[in-house]
């Protein structure tokens, strides 16, 4: 339900909506973890509080996970006076129901991007517009709410009326991202706009390469990595053969001119990514990169198994049972 209201504290951008989702996820942990509901006594309890953060963070099936943690924290918070304290938290969950959180920046948004547009040669993957999601500001009862309560709560907290719990503190800090969204934006729009640090070379005939490369694409949304397939002969640098792609991926840095592949390619990706640096972490532990490598190598091996297996087109592979 749309409200006519104008003024700008009325409307949000969807895309500060889906970073705030991530971090009101995180305050959600926090406040479980201080303060554990009745089902956390249960396993079962637990498993599924568990599931519905997580998937609510990461912004899959996002409405239905929200709504689990709303009857799961915010209704019995608000039927218990919220511990004696203002319901902060739990109104703040009530409000986002109201406005959709897993617009942007969620595995939501990355699913509706690839089924609205399907890519069939590596030349449309240059579109990065026409992937992106909605970008107008949203204006609803539910951004009025959102914002009315934290500047209520902001007032509160800085007049020490809510001094002795730590939510709503934690609440104010991530509500400041809401303000500041159309500026970062802009920001990272001017940064876009300097050029790709690095090169992608991708094997465009294998369907599992293809289709990671499509998710690559919106994923990058600061234009980080420029995505080049085998077939782009012309563009292959000194020592990149097509012959090499087909067996791995190759990422190159432009400003260093250095060279990964395997495993070592994808922990460079995943550094150029908005949100990637969990992944490159991971992937760059002292000591496990012949694991990694390893695991990269067994899906190499079995990529027409499993693009065939996924309904994609199969690799110009030769067929082992030939």
């Amino acid at each position: 339900m749309s409200t006519p209201a104008r003024a700008p504290f009325a409307s949000l951008d969807p895309g500060t909506l889906g970073v705030f989702r991530v971090l009101l996820a995180a305050v959600i942990a926090v406040d479980l973890l201080r303060h554990p509901p009745v089902w956390s006594a249960s396993p079962v309890g637990v498993a599924l509080g568990a599931l519905s953060l997580v998937c609510f963070g990461l912004g899959f099936r996002t409405r239905l996970f929200q709504a689990l943690l709303w009857l799961g924290v915010a209704v019995p918070g608000l039927l218990a006076g919220a511990r004696g304290t203002l319901p902060v938290l739990e109104l703040m969950l009530t409000w986002t129901l109201l406005v959709p959180l897993g617009a942007r920046f969620s595995v939501d948004a990355l699913r509706a991007s690839l089924a609205a547009r399907t890519e069939v040669r590596p030349a449309e993957l240059a579109g990065r517009a026409a992937m992106a999601g909605p970008s107008a500001p949203i204006r609803s009862l539910g951004t009025v709410a959102i914002w009315t309560q934290l500047i209520a709560t902001a007032g509160l907290v800085a007049t020490g009326q809510l001094s002795a719990e730590l939510t709503p503190a934690l609440l104010v800090l991530v509500g400041a991202i809401l303000p500041l969204g159309p500026a970062l934006a802009r920001r990272a729009g001017r940064r876009a706009s300097d050029g790709p640090t690095l090169e992608c070379f991708f094997d465009a005939d294998c369907g599992i390469c293809f289709q990671l490369a499509r998710l690559l694409a919106r994923m990058d949304r600061l234009g980080r990595v420029e995505l080049l397939s085998n077939r782009d002969a012309e563009r292959l640098p000194e020592g990149v053969t097509a012959e090499l792609i087909e067996e791995t991926i190759v990422v190159r840095d432009i400003a260093r001119d250095r060279r990964y592949t395997r495993a070592t390619a994808i922990a460079a990706l995943c550094r150029a990514l908005p949100l990637g640096w969990p992944a490159w972490a991971l992937l760059s532990l002292p000591g496990l990169g012949f694991l990694w490598n390893g695991l990269y190598d067994l899906v190499a091996r079995n990529r027409r198994r499993i693009s065939t297996a996924l309904g994609m087109a199969a690799c110009r592979l030769p067929d082992p049972s030939a």
